[in-house]
């Protein structure tokens, strides 16, 4: 029998429609940001998708894999990688062009904190509505897998750049590949004034970028699926 025979007629982890027939397995984290120097015994995040939802950020994918691979100053073999896989996309006929375009309007001037004049450029992944619906994605995929809720509605997660040091003692990782993402989840029933919070996530990237992910509730009761398989 087929290997994603098993998410065929489940619950979407993302909208909750039933995937059918064609049902598949989605990678919760890009699959493009696997290395292929990543450990094999690294089991890759899952989740039952329906054709609508795989199909629609799969563009947008290519486009955040080189946008946070850019992040940060730290150079590792797995971001070289990457880069280079990069690289090579855009030169493909079929729209490089205006992927690299996509990128170069990314950097910004940035002025070191020495007040150096040296040429440098930073990209700020939170302005970008691509990077966002991407990011949105990777939290709703992963608090389906951690909790078996799905969360149909992306507006329930808010994203904020986060440059902490230290990450609260109730915080616990949820789904790590070495050198190059880090999940660390905090489920809650925790109200902050007219905020109902599900669940706080932490993101790191290539130890990096660090983004914090808050997930509301709705008004109404979650609506349940199954954890992955």
């Amino acid at each position: 029998m087929p290997n994603n025979s098993r998410y065929r007629n489940k619950p979407c982890g993302y909208c909750g429609r039933t995937t059918g027939e064609r049902g598949e397995g989605d990678h919760v984290l890009p699959k493009t940001l696997y290395p292929t120097i990543t450990d094999p015994r690294v089991q890759r995040a899952k989740i039952p998708c329906c054709p609508e939802c795989n199909d629609s950020w799969q563009r947008d994918e290519g486009h955040f894999r080189t946008a946070i691979d850019m992040c940060g100053p730290k150079m590792t073999a797995e971001r070289e990688e990457i880069w280079g896989d990069a690289c090579r996309s855009f030169q493909r006929p079929d729209g490089g062009t205006k992927d690299r375009e996509a990128i170069a309007e990314l950097l910004v001037p940035h002025v070191t904190s020495g007040g150096s004049d040296e040429s440098t450029h930073k990209i700020f992944p939170l302005k970008d509505q691509r990077i966002l619906r991407v990011l949105r994605k990777i939290v709703r995929g992963l608090t389906y897998r951690h909790t078996g809720d799905i969360i149909a509605d992306e507006t329930r997660v808010q994203l904020i750049d986060c440059n902490v040091e230290e990450l609260p003692e109730l915080i616990r990782i949820a789904y790590h590949v070495p050198r190059v993402f880090t999940a660390w989840a905090f489920v809650t029933d925790l109200c902050v004034g007219p905020m109902n919070i599900h669940s706080i996530w932490h993101l790191r990237f290539f130890d990096n970028a660090l983004i914090t992910a808050i997930v509301l509730r709705s008004d109404q009761n979650e609506k349940p699926g199954h954890p992955a398989v």
